[in-house]
């Protein structure tokens, strides 16, 4: 059973998953430490949270793997499967924590603090490598272009996609770009062919939800889209960029803070025109 447990936070930050398979129980991703203790309670609702031996991290930006330390804190029995170009962050997160204060301000403070996770705990997983929870397969798929350790898990069992951030952010069904530096395009591209290719029935989101599968079309035409957009308002300022992109009729929708503005904002900042318009001679 695949148990949406709804978005984490006072501020939205994370929608969590919950597998259940005989007795066995896993998460996908889990989010910041900021939202741990709403994480287990939720989890609590459906099965002893002692009995969550795994958590499948998609990448180690702090909003997905932050709070893997505190899980490892409160639940003595839980691991933590990742793509092996990431784990290391896990066990040392010096360096990631460094990049995550300069890139994200003031968001950094607001998804908490980042510790290690003892080695013993990480699982690091190849690309097209299995992991077991139950009954279930779940195969990792290395997908860089957000990140260069980005990877999706594919529940193959249920033909399920959690692409992490791998094809954006999901609001209703309106999807925002996920490309803070640096971004790769390109490979962001060739990430998606390879996704399509498995032929999902259904992708759910950590930002915020589930689709189907024809949600693929709608992610390569609004990173196409809203790539052209930044071009076209180049010479305006950030805050300006954003809002002429929310004032189209097709975002009107969208959430409205202080908090998703700097998170939209940020989110724009590795596509190849904003670098293009920001820094002309790199």
């Amino acid at each position: 059973m695949i148990v949406d447990l709804g978005t984490m936070g006072s501020i939205p930050i994370l929608n969590g998953y919950l597998l259940l398979s005989d007795d066995q129980a896993a998460i996908v991703d889990t989010g910041p430490s900021s939202v741990t203790d709403e994480y287990i309670s939720r989890i609590s609702k459906y099965v002893d949270p002692s009995k969550v031996s795994l958590a499948l991290i998609t990448h180690v930006h702090i909003d997905h793997g932050g709070g893997a330390w505190r899980f490892a804190d409160l639940l003595p029995g839980i691991k933590f499967a990742i793509y092996e170009k990431g784990a290391r962050h896990l066990i040392d997160p010096a360096k990631l924590i460094e990049a995550s204060a300069k890139t994200l301000g003031d968001i950094f403070k607001i998804w908490g603090e980042v510790r290690p996770v003892s080695a013993d705990r990480v699982i690091s997983v190849r690309d097209g490598e299995s992991i077991k929870v139950g009954k279930y397969e779940l195969q990792l798929i290395s997908t860089p272009g957000h990140a260069s350790h980005s990877s999706a898990w594919y529940l193959k069992n249920e033909r399920v996609l959690f692409p992490g951030d791998s094809m954006g952010m999901l609001f209703g069904n309106v999807i925002w770009p996920a490309a803070p530096p640096p971004f790769n395009m390109d490979m962001f591209e060739q990430s998606i062919k390879k996704m399509i290719g498995l032929n999902p029935k259904k992708v759910c989101f950590p930002h915020f939800g589930c689709a189907d599968s024809n949600i693929f079309n709608e992610v390569l035409d609004t990173y196409k889209k809203i790539n052209e957009l930044v071009m076209a308002h180049c010479k305006e300022s950030d805050d300006q960029i954003l809002r002429d992109i929310l004032s189209l009729e097709k975002y009107s929708s969208m959430p409205d803070s202080e908090y998703f503005r700097e998170f939209l904002k940020i989110n724009l900042k590795g596509l190849p025109n904003y670098e293009l318009c920001r820094n002309p001679l790199s």
